[in-house]
């Protein structure tokens, strides 16, 4: 072998054999950040007759795990070592072959890919993108907000939105947190709750020994997307009920019950984050709606 090495540096091909050829003209690779990356190319020979030669890379981070090949189908085996490299970095070279049948460059790009969330709606490249995922699948958007690869997307323009995520990622979960994230980047406007009913008229019988149950019905219409925590509660002088719930469509029905022999005054409190709802019951026989 040294033989043909040094008669291939002193100038002198053997080209009566005929030449080598490779599986591709070039090698590409993308990789992840600090991942390895294993492959192997085929070095061929078109025409018969013994075939020997050697391999070796430029390039300290590609190691050729095959280095001597002989006949007319070797397959060459390397491994290139990415484990301390960052996302966007390009290492270029080329693998050298000296034979027989004279002497040739393989050249190979290796590239670190940026790395990407997946979700149900494709690749989460950015911010406008975890947006739109949010809008169409909230509990996918919350699993994915507190995910620690969510720290890619803060790059390019997004970038100056970390402080706020670092403060509401703290408590992993929290829904409302994603919600105020949302705002705060200016991608979903703050919820408004409205009611269909400006007030709400109930006849009681007056007998003052009649505890028939009586039911009411208001409806609360959420404005918007997002995450939603809304407390009802109905609170009465004589007797007194809580109901809490939670609803994530857009329209909401509450439904409370009350004995007709309670009497004077009654309050229903509608409570989210953002604004406070109170229906107050004056009399006997009506209520009226007002926002405070």
């Amino acid at each position: 072998m040294q033989e043909i090495i040094d008669r291939i540096l002193g100038g002198n091909f053997d080209y009566e054999n005929g030449s080598l050829e490779f599986s591709c003209a070039k090698i590409e690779i993308s990789l992840s950040q600090g991942t390895i990356y294993e492959g192997s190319f085929h070095i061929l020979s078109a025409s018969e007759g013994y075939v020997k030669g050697s391999v070796i890379s430029d390039h300290l981070r590609m190691e050729c795990m095959t280095d001597q090949f002989t006949g007319s189908d070797a397959e060459i085996f390397y491994c290139f070592h990415g484990e301390d490299l960052e996302e966007g970095d390009v290492i270029k070279g080329s693998f050298s072959v000296v034979s027989n049948r004279g002497e040739y460059n393989l050249p190979f790009v290796v590239t670190v890919e940026h790395g990407m969330l997946n979700s149900s709606i494709g690749a989460i490249r950015n911010l406008f993108h975890f947006a739109n995922l949010a809008k169409s699948n909230w509990k996918e958007a919350v699993r994915l907000f507190y995910d620690p690869e969510f720290l890619r997307l803060f790059q390019g323009n997004d970038a100056h939105f970390y402080d706020s995520y670092r403060i509401l990622s703290t408590y992993e979960g929290n829904e409302q947190n994603v919600e105020e994230f949302l705002i705060c980047i200016n991608k979903k406007q703050q919820l408004e709750f409205l009611t269909e009913e400006k007030e709400l008229v109930k006849k009681l019988p007056r007998s003052a020994d009649n505890y028939g149950v009586t039911e009411n019905n208001l409806t609360i219409v959420r404005n918007g997307w997002g995450y939603t925590s809304v407390r009802v509660n109905l609170s009465l002088r004589k007797r007194k009920t809580l109901q809490t719930m939670i609803f994530w469509e857009t329209v909401a029905a509450c439904r409370s019950t009350s004995t007709a022999a309670c009497a004077d005054l009654a309050k229903i409190s509608v409570k989210s984050t953002y604004i406070m709802l109170i229906l107050h019951w004056r009399s006997r026989s009506w209520y009226s709606w007002e926002t405070v």
